[in-house]
């Protein structure tokens, strides 16, 4: 899996083409603002338990805020994606149709990730927590490239077929 390699170049340098359909950054910014508000909601109640509940959540919605760097990850166009480094220096134009498979992963210690395999076999991982969104717009743009979708494919083409012990048998 690569992070940088020499095919990222200077953002400046890259062949912008297509309609910008979304740009997604690292932080989930609509998630912080509703904790926020909810946050201020439990402290509006006046009980004291829902007071020290929301002066935790708007108390850890203020840190994730404040202390971790947003930053651009990936802009979505209508036919390639701009994979940006972290430092926001460098970044690197993907075609779609030189991608082989995609997927979004769900970290359990660890951000969430958009992964991309390409053709010629590099596998391209980049953290975010907001694989919701790429998901939505990904699975508009390239349905049949989706990980999952190329699983059902290849079992819907399986001679392998089970019968439902729930329905009835066909009589011929």
């Amino acid at each position: 899996m690569s992070e940088i390699n020499d095919k990222f170049i200077p953002i400046e340098e890259i062949d912008l083409t297509g309609q910008l359909i979304a740009s997604i950054r690292y932080k989930p910014k609509l998630a912080i603002i509703i904790c926020f508000g909810l946050g201020f909601l439990f402290i509006a109640t006046l009980n004291i338990a829902m007071v020290l509940l929301g002066a935790f959540v708007v108390g850890l919605s203020w840190f994730v805020n404040y202390s971790i760097k947003d930053r651009k990850v990936v802009d979505i166009y209508s036919d390639n994606l701009v994979i940006f480094d972290n430092e926001q220096l460098l970044a690197r134009k993907v075609v779609f149709e030189d991608i082989k498979e995609w997927t979004c992963k769900h970290g359990v210690s660890s951000a969430d990730a958009l992964m991309l395999v390409l053709e010629d076999g590099e596998e391209i991982y980049k953290n975010t927590f907001s694989v919701g969104k790429i998901y939505k717009k990904l699975n508009k743009l390239i349905p049949k490239k989706e990980s999952q979708a190329i699983k059902d494919e290849e079992s819907s083409k399986s001679k392998l077929k089970f019968r439902n012990p729930f329905t009835k048998k066909n009589k011929k």
